[in-house]
C-alpha cells in the first residue's frame, strides 16, 4: 500500500509480471472539489518481457477514454519465437518455431487514459496509462512491492525466452 506523502510507487502485479507506476493525480468531478487519484502506468517487468518472443501485434482490448473494471483484459501482445525442442545424439540442437500470445489483466476499476503502441516491447516501455481513484487502489488485487515481487521471480521458474546456463554432464 502507499505510505502517506509517497508522490510515486511502484508496485508489482506477481501474476502477469507487470510493473504499475503511481503517480499523484487530482481527480476533477465538474463543481465538485477534486479528489484524491492516481495516474497508473503499466509494462512488463524484465521477467515478463522473458514470457514474449518478437512481438507480431498488440492487440488493445480497451479505448482511452473508457471506463473499465479489474479482472478486464487490457491489451493482447501476440508474439513467436524459437525455443530449443530437442538436440540429437551429436548434439546438433533442434529448434522448433513457437508462437503465443500475452494478455494484460487490469488490477483497478480505472479509466483508460492513453495506450501506447511499440514496435518492441521491453520493461521500459510503457503500454498503457489509466485514471483510478482511492477506492480502486484501495481493492486492487495482486499487487505487491518490489521486494516481494523480486524474491517471487527468484523462486519462480525462467520466462520463455530467459538465457539458459548451459547444461553439462
Amino acid at each position: 500500500s502507499l505510505k502517506k506523502g509517497m508522490s510515486r510507487s511502484r508496485l508489482f502485479c506477481p501474476a502477469s509480471h507487470l510493473w504499475v507506476q503511481l503517480q499523484r493525480h487530482s481527480q476533477s468531478g465538474g463543481l465538485a472539489a477534486p479528489r484524491a487519484a492516481w495516474r497508473v502506468q503499466m509494462g512488463l517487468t524484465p521477467r515478463g518481457v522473458d514470457d514474449v518472443g518478437e512481438v507480431t501485434r498488440v492487440d488493445a482490448r480497451v479505448q482511452p477514454g473508457k471506463r473499465i473494471d479489474r479482472g478486464a483484459v487490457l491489451l493482447a501482445i501476440e508474439w513467436e519465437g524459437y525455443s530449443i525442442s530437442d538436440a540429437d545424439e551429436l548434439y546438433h540442437t533442434k529448434w522448433e518455431s513457437i508462437t503465443g500470445t500475452k494478455t494484460l489483466i487490469s488490477p483497478f476499476d480505472a479509466e483508460v487514459s492513453g495506450l501506447w503502441q511499440h514496435e518492441t516491447i521491453s520493461s521500459d516501455s510503457c503500454l498503457i496509462e489509466m485514471i483510478i481513484d482511492r477506492p480502486a487502489l484501495q481493492s486492487a488485487s495482486g499487487l505487491v512491492d518490489e521486494q516481494a515481487y523480486h524474491e517471487h521471480v527468484r523462486v519462480g521458474p525462467d520466462g520463455i525466452f530467459a538465457p539458459k546456463e548451459p547444461e553439462w554432464s
